[in-house]
Parts: structure tokens; C-alpha cells; sequence
């Protein structure tokens, strides 16, 4: 997981006033798993787990990742 991401999830979970247990209750992992995030020790993470995460700092997946939003230009399928 990029830093940039890992900076992100502390800075959500700080400014609302989440605790690592709170969020790791709400998302279903340990509090050490979401440690490992917020430190950038584990580089990849579930989708289940990124929507879950997503829903307890209340942001949309695609922004705690850093997605960029698709507008269709780039579909594959015609």
C-alpha cells in the first residue's frame, strides 16, 4: 500500500475521532491489521476490506485509494 494511502487512512480515522479498535470492529480485522495500514506495512488490502474501511472513515473506496472516477471514455467494451 502507497504511503500516500497509508497518511490518508491515519489522518480519517484521527479527525473522526476513531479509535485502531473502532475501526478494526467495523471493518472485521485486528487492530494490528489496521496499524499495519496506517504504516504502510501491508501492501495490498481486500476489496471487501477497502469498502469496509471506506464506509467506517465515511469516504467513497475510490477516494481512500486514490482512484481516479471513470467516465466511460476508456471502455473497453463498444
Amino acid at each position: 500500500m502507497e504511503n500516500d494511502i497509508a497518511n490518508k487512512i491515519k489522518q480519517l480515522r484521527a479527525s473522526r475521532g476513531l479509535t485502531l479498535e473502532q475501526i478494526a470492529n467495523i471493518v472485521g480485522v485486528g487492530k494490528s491489521t489496521v496499524r499495519k495500514w496506517e504504516t504502510s506495512d501491508i501492501k495490498n488490502m481486500r476489496c471487501d476490506k477497502i469498502d469496509k474501511l471506506a464506509y467506517a472513515l465515511g469516504v467513497s473506496p475510490t477516494y481512500l485509494m486514490g482512484w481516479e472516477e471513470s467516465d466511460g471514455s476508456n471502455s473497453f467494451i463498444s
